[in-house]
């Protein structure tokens, strides 16, 4: 058993050794009580007002012992009295003070509720005209007015029979008032049903009520009205739900869901299956990434720096001079690259991207030497395709215009193997897959990897690149 006391936690450090030697006690009471032991509950609650003595405890704690007092009281021993003196002792103590729900009885619940009304005093009533009856199976409208009062929320508690336990709906601003209505499958073989109505402040204290738990407002259930039928402000009243026997099956006439049968909605006038959920996909995604390509250079390459030779100034650093561009070479090469991209999705699963490789290291001549442009189809291979949050996985192919201008690997003779720059393209062709990640609003980030073939100056690449984006809706 715990006991919760407040929407805020209270530092235990401000109260001293003897708050934590009476939570101790406390905690062998809540052992106690729920292992039905009465007298050894009731024997710790008392040891630990002992630890707390006259006032060195605080407040906090003082109302945690009574509390737990009061709650051995009413729900194992059936003594209201001593219950309710015990729980206006931890309301005193502190205002916010609460019970569990997990613990709570009716009967608990009912005898704080009458504490924490005697220690408020009298509250304001609500602008209501009760609902007196209404008919079997249609819901039960109420709706209530706060007057100048500013409710943070406004709550409905209702039950069937007055052993049964509160249930309760948060009402909608409607206008001046505020509303909600009581489920028809509340009304369908019920003779009554209670309700009250609590409007509470930011802090959740009660500003103004209409009925209470002990008090609740009464609606009789009647077969034949012989009273206006009650409504929701500028509403018609609701309609009789229909039994699942007697709803619309698929392609029946409807004015409304609760008329089509189980699984089906009203569409059009007619009861049909609602359409599949469509998963949120970002239609815009904006990425940079960055990576290295592992490059196989051919044989027999051609040299971006061999045409730049300065016979005025063949040392110039322009230059690539036939001792430092090998004419006969093969190899693996690495090359460093910035890829934007931005992607479409006019699909669930499909999309299409336009990205720019941007090489920093690249030959300084030739036509688009340090740029690979790239047009991508991606097709997602997850079940929920390209969805906004979560994982994805997806594959794409495409083509493009440019270079990858790698530098030719080493070779051996040669005073500087790593000098000169491979032309390659200007036509490709890629494909390849990845994986991202969607985070919050539309934060990803993720990976992949791209085979990309250039001609008719072939070079293969094999491209590996990390990523960050956002993704617009």
């Amino acid at each position: 058993m715990a006991l919760a006391v407040g929407p805020k936690l209270a530092s235990a450090q401000s109260s001293g050794e003897q708050d934590t030697r009476a939570r101790e006690s406390l905690r062998s009471a809540q052992d106690a009580y729920q292992n039905l032991d009465l007298d050894g509950a009731s024997a710790r609650v008392r040891e630990a007002r002992r630890r707390c003595g006259r006032s060195g405890c605080s407040p906090r704690v003082i109302a945690e012992i009574a509390l737990m007092d009061g709650v051995i009281a009413v729900g194992g021993r059936s003594d209201q009295d001593a219950g309710l003196r015990a729980f206006s002792e931890a309301v005193r103590s502190d205002p916010r003070v609460t019970i569990d729900p997990t613990i709570a009885t009716p009967e608990i619940n009912t005898v704080f509720s009458r504490a924490r009304r005697q220690a408020r005093g009298e509250v304001p009533a609500l602008l209501h005209e009760p609902v007196q009856e209404q008919l079997a199976r249609a819901p039960i409208p109420i709706s209530v007015e706060t007057g100048q009062i500013a409710p943070a929320r406004v709550e409905l508690s209702y039950r069937v029979g007055e052993d049964a336990p509160w249930r309760r709906l948060r009402m909608e601003r409607l206008g001046r008032a505020w509303g909600v209505e009581i489920p028809c499958d509340v009304t369908r073989s019920a003779r009554a049903v209670d309700y009250y109505v609590t409007a509470y402040d930011p802090t959740d204290a009660t500003m103004s009520e209409a009925g209470n738990d002990e008090t609740p407002l009464r609606v009789t259930i009647v077969s034949q009205r012989t009273r206006p039928a009650p409504t929701l402000p500028g509403r018609l009243p609701p309609d009789v739900c229909r039994d699942a026997s007697d709803r619309a099956a698929e392609g029946g006439s409807c004015t409304a869901d609760p008329q089509c049968a189980e699984g089906l909605v009203c569409r059009e006038s007619v009861c049909s299956r609602p359409p599949p959920p469509r998963p949120s996909v970002p239609l815009l995604e904006v990425e940079l990434g960055g990576g290295l390509g592992l490059v196989s250079v051919p044989g027999t390459p051609a040299y971006d720096q061999a045409v730049r030779i300065d016979p005025m100034n063949p040392m110039s650093p322009a230059a690539c001079a036939m001792v430092s561009c090998p004419s006969m070479t093969g190899g693996l090469s690495l090359t460093g690259y910035l890829i934007p991209s931005v992607r479409v999705h006019f699909a669930q699963r499909f999309g299409i991207g336009l990205s720019f490789r941007i090489q920093p290291d690249a030959g300084p001549r030739t036509t688009l030497s340090n740029l690979l442009i790239a047009l991508r189809g991606y097709f997602a291979v997850t079940s929920g395709g390209f969805a906004r949050t979560g994982l994805v996985g997806a594959l794409f192919a495409g083509t493009g215009v440019g270079q990858i201008s790698a530098r030719a690997p080493g070779y051996e003779g040669q005073p500087f193997p790593e000098t000169g720059h491979v032309i390659s393209g200007l036509n490709s062709i890629q494909a390849g897959g990845r994986i991202e990640y969607g985070v919050g609003p539309g934060f990803r980030f993720g990976g992949d990897v791209a085979l990309q073939f250039l001609f008719p100056r072939f070079v293969f690449s094999a491209d590996i690149t990390a990523f960050v984006g956002i993704a617009f809706l």
